[in-house]
């Protein structure tokens, strides 16, 4: 499937603490079986009292889809991120990193779908460590 989606997403980032984002997803299918996924949020709100943080990560990685019937599939990928950063700290810096995860599709309608995923963030942004757990449920439009 080929599709956009908005979504929110939750992410327990290491020295960050944790944050809530709105972001968007765009998916191209690459073969039958795999997809390219990319990603985008912006993470202004990181609960950690200390630090003035705001980091918005860019994802590009793909996913292979494991169809278990015809409205829901399951899917697990990677790739590369580089996360944007904003701090009051002077040694966080704009940073390469990765992820993992998985997640599940399920179609609700000719051209929509509903999709969760569940990802580990791969980042240290110098010195500070945003390594952590995400989860983004959201709604997507499909074709």
């Amino acid at each position: 499937n080929n599709g956009w989606g908005l979504y929110g997403s939750y992410w327990d980032a290491g020295d960050g603490g944790e944050a809530f984002a709105p972001g968007f997803k765009l998916t191209v299918e690459m073969v039958p079986a795999m997809q390219l996924d990319i990603h985008v949020a912006y993470f202004g709100d990181f609960d950690e009292e200390d630090l003035d943080l705001t980091v918005v990560p860019l994802d590009i990685g793909l996913a292979l889809n494991f169809p278990v019937n015809e409205k829901m599939k399951l899917q697990l990928g990677g790739g590369p991120s580089y996360a944007f950063v904003d701090s009051d700290d002077p040694d966080a810096d704009d940073e390469i990193g990765g992820y993992v995860g998985g997640g599940a599709e399920f179609k609700v309608g000719d051209g929509a779908a509903l999709f969760a995923e569940l990802r580990y963030n791969f980042i240290d942004a110098g010195d500070v460590d945003l390594n952590g757990v995400a989860a983004n449920v959201g709604v997507m439009v499909t074709w």
